[in-house]
């Protein structure tokens, strides 16, 4: 694979934070940027922030993974009796920013985007998956449940080949997360999820974080949507 491999943590809406963090991270058409998925839900924009990641891949190579969120607004779209649970959990923000009250109003394009989001994506030395992995059976990516939910989990490599696991969806403080790229080799999972969303609510999280395998490096930006 030419160029970095990046991968970006959970956004949640805030688009103005990940267009910073792109600025930053100033991606080369060899990049390879690796969304984490959790686009949608509790911050303000996130209409904004697929129609950006869908630009973007139309200049770059980009690779969308689906996580929890997606899914539960997936599922909202099918089964009425969902609804409730999604809006509950943030999808009241994602409503407010297609400026509609109800999921069916929410144009079909975006339904489609998002029912195309892969579960996995493998390279050469990672495994990147918005949740996390469940190594306990013989094949990890059949339980596409662990993939997007799953929280506590540890790895056996010889399940993932050596591969260590790259992900997102549980908040880790900066100073874990930094602690925890030290040790990847070792403990062969780290997760990037910094909690943007909780710029002003838990300590040592707001930022977006991008992280580049070759290096090892971590590039992050504060929250600046809240």
């Amino acid at each position: 694979m030419k160029g970095r491999t990046i991968a970006i943590g959970d956004i949640h809406g805030c688009i103005k934070t990940l267009e910073q963090l792109l600025i930053k991270v100033s991606p080369t058409p060899d990049d390879t940027l690796i969304f984490l998925g959790d686009y949608i839900d509790r911050g303000p924009n996130s209409m904004g922030v697929i129609n950006y990641i869908i630009q973007l891949q139309e200049q770059y190579i980009v690779v969308c993974l689906r996580g929890n969120h997606e899914q539960m607004m997936l599922d909202a779209s099918r089964d009425y009796q969902l609804f409730d649970l999604w809006v509950r959990n943030g999808g009241d923000a994602t409503l407010r920013s297609f400026g509609v009250e109800h999921i069916k109003k929410i144009p079909q394009k975006y339904v489609e985007w998002l029912e195309q989001l892969s579960y996995y994506f493998v390279t050469e030395n990672e495994i990147y998956v918005h949740a996390g992995i469940n190594t306990n059976i013989p094949n990890p990516f059949s339980d596409i449940e662990a993939m997007m939910w799953i929280r506590s989990f540890e790895v056996n490599p010889k399940r993932t080949h050596n591969k260590y696991v790259i992900h997102g969806h549980t908040p880790t403080s900066m100073e874990n997360i930094r602690k925890d790229i030290e040790t990847v080799e070792k403990s062969s999972q780290l997760s990037i999820d910094n909690g943007c969303v909780y710029h002003k609510t838990k300590k040592d999280m707001g930022h977006l974080c991008a992280f580049i395998s070759s290096t090892k490096s971590l590039i992050c930006q504060q929250n600046i949507d809240f």
